[in-house]
Order: structure tokens, then sequence, then C-alpha cells
């Protein structure tokens, strides 16, 4: 005849004190990381956009390796795609961690979002 022993199993106690660190890290991270988000993008578009705009894409070799090539159309329109999708993904990705702006705008956040991960695909 074999004896069986069972163990206690006690209820855990919510860790109250590390989900609270854990949301407050969030937080911070999201205050720290946002304006430099946007800050990156004012770049993409003060630098890439406007210098496209203007059709001086020779500017473009001051900032990337290569930069805009004539002679290369598919290279330049790789890189022109990256630019524009990194550009949406750096003012709309902050704005879906937002939870007032999602209650308040649920059309904008679902379109926002698709757009999102298109650009994440395609960049």
């Amino acid at each position: 005849m074999s004896t069986l022993t069972n163990t206690l199993s006690l209820p855990r106690k919510r860790d109250v004190n590390g989900r609270k660190a854990v949301l407050l890290a969030g937080k911070i991270w999201f205050l720290v990381a946002t304006p430099g988000l946007w800050v990156f993008a004012l770049y993409i578009f003060g630098f890439y956009g406007l210098t496209a705009f203007q059709g001086n894409h020779a500017r473009w070799a001051e900032a990337l390796p290569e930069g805009f090539l004539p002679h290369d159309p598919v290279g330049n329109g790789a890189l022109i795609t990256h630019i524009v999708f990194a550009f949406f993904i750096n003012v709309g990705g902050p704005l879906q961690f937002i939870p007032a702006f999602r209650r308040k705008y649920p059309k904008f956040h679902r379109y926002n979002g698709r757009l999102l991960v298109f650009s994440g695909l395609v960049a």
C-alpha cells in the first residue's frame, strides 16, 4: 500500500506593488519616448519632406550613405516609402496608447491602428 501526500496549495497573494511598478514604468516610458518620437517625426518632415518638396533630393546624401540616386528608381522608391511610413509610425504610434484618446476617437483609433500595422509591414 502506498501513501499519497497532498501538497497544500495556498492562494497566492496578488503582488499589488509589482503591478503598480510595472504600470508606473510604462507611463514613465511613454512620457519619455513620445516626445522623442515626435521630435524625430518633425526631423523626418523638416529634412526629408521639405527637401523633397523643393526637389532637392541631393541633400539626402548629407544624412544617408547613398542618399537619393538619380539612376536607381527602385531604390529611391523603397527609400521614400520607408521614410513616409516611418513618419506615420512615429506620429501615430503613441496615440494608440492613450486610453482617453481611444475612448474619445474610436474610429480614428481603428484607422490609425490599421495604418500603423500596414506601415510596419511596408517600412
